[in-house]
């Protein structure tokens, strides 16, 4: 978004007989020199509005530091249901956690993976609305990686790492080992996402080592 005045990324100017409830904004501004009335969120506000008139509304201060009105979150916490007080995320909204920016209800429905086969094999402890794992493994041999689609979602396009082709093993990059999983709704709307972290020659810490007293010698 550029402009110069009244500029925000929710609306540039709420006059005093508006309202903004359950709103948020997450976009980056470019600015024309000697800019005035500029928000992440708002613009500017009548001091009456900033207290009554915006409510249960955020923006993203790593594109804008400051707003006429709302509450200001990291990116972080942008994607994390507990930071927005109030919303509805079991009718309204929905959020992978750690990874997107809410969504209505109805686009959330249409990214969603139902699971991810790691060569074959369930990823322990997926779960839909969760966006980041963590996967151990002895060797960087490519990985086999199967997304399946949710049924809500069955018409949306999936890539690994930017590649359609999802028959192909997964090369394991070296800086950073990590895999994202994007999901794509049919509209080209909404766009979830779900990331693989990869740690290699790592042992899974909940492997359990039992020691047998006899193998040992004084």
């Amino acid at each position: 978004l550029t402009g110069k005045s009244f500029i925000g990324g929710l609306v540039g100017f709420i006059v005093s007989d508006s309202t903004i409830n359950e709103s948020y904004a997450a976009v980056s501004l470019t600015l024309i020199p000697s800019y005035m009335y500029v928000g992440g969120l708002v613009g500017e506000a009548p001091p009456e509005s900033i207290q009554n008139d915006i409510n249960r509304s955020y923006w993203d201060m790593s594109f804008y530091e400051t707003s006429e009105g709302g509450v200001g979150l990291d990116t972080a916490d942008m994607k994390k249901i507990s930071s927005f007080s109030d919303w509805d995320f079991s009718t309204d909204w929905g959020l992978i956690e750690n990874t997107t920016y809410p969504m209505h209800r109805a686009g959330y429905e249409q990214v969603l993976l139902d699971s991810i086969l790691v060569d074959g094999d369930p990823l322990a402890g997926f779960t839909s609305g969760h966006g980041t794992y963590t996967i151990f493994r002895g060797s960087d041999d490519p990985i086999k990686l199967t997304p399946i689609l949710a049924a809500t979602a069955s018409e949306s396009t999936v890539t690994i790492n930017g590649n359609n082709d999802l028959t192909a093993p997964v090369h394991l990059p070296s800086d950073p080992t990590k895999i994202e999983i994007q999901v794509e709704s049919a509209n080209g709307v909404w766009t979830g996402l779900y990331i693989l972290h990869i740690h290699l020659d790592e042992q899974d810490p909940d492997i359990e080592l039992t020691l047998d007293p006899s193998s040992l010698t004084a």
